[in-house]
């Protein structure tokens, strides 16, 4: 979840729309938010592309996020991770590496950094380097425990 502070209230209700599942509602409340340069702040940029994401509105996260000097510190990367989980759901497999390589450089605990590796071996995967996704698969089954059996299970079948 994108954490915003903030005393503007169409910024906090695109928040509780998005914790309520309803990233389009949050998309739209924040459309106004986004054209003024006031109040375009980057963790306003971040949460209309976690919105956008939800939606899957892949080319509005490419817009929002691409080029953007803070995808890599803001909120531990996750600018980043979504420019990653944006490319690979576009089948842009490549440039899903290089995002995701980024992403896990910025991860700060094993559950993102295994979350963070999966999107990385998916994209290593389609890309038939079969060796390192099968790593990266292994990688992330140690952040994440309640889903490793399967991690493990993928990277036996490569």
């Amino acid at each position: 979840m994108v954490v915003v502070r903030t005393s503007d209230t169409t910024v906090v209700a695109a928040c509780d729309a998005l914790a309520q599942g309803r990233a389009w509602r949050a998309t739209r409340a924040l459309a106004p938010v986004l054209s003024d340069p006031r109040r375009r702040t980057p963790d306003v940029v971040l949460l209309a592309a976690t919105a956008a994401g939800e939606w899957r509105g892949w080319d509005e996260v490419d817009s929002l996020l691409t080029g953007q000097p803070w995808l890599d510190t803001l909120q531990n990367g996750r600018g980043r991770v979504l420019l990653a989980r944006s490319a690979l759901e576009q089948e842009k497999d490549s440039l899903a590496r290089i995002h995701a390589e980024l992403a896990v450089g910025s991860a700060t605990d094993s559950r993102e950094r295994g979350r963070r590796m999966v999107i990385l071996a998916r994209a290593l995967d389609r890309l038939g380097v079969r060796d390192s996704a099968r790593a990266s698969y292994v990688r992330a089954s140690r952040g994440l425990p309640e889903i490793s059996d399967w991690l493990i299970l993928r990277a036996a079948a490569l």
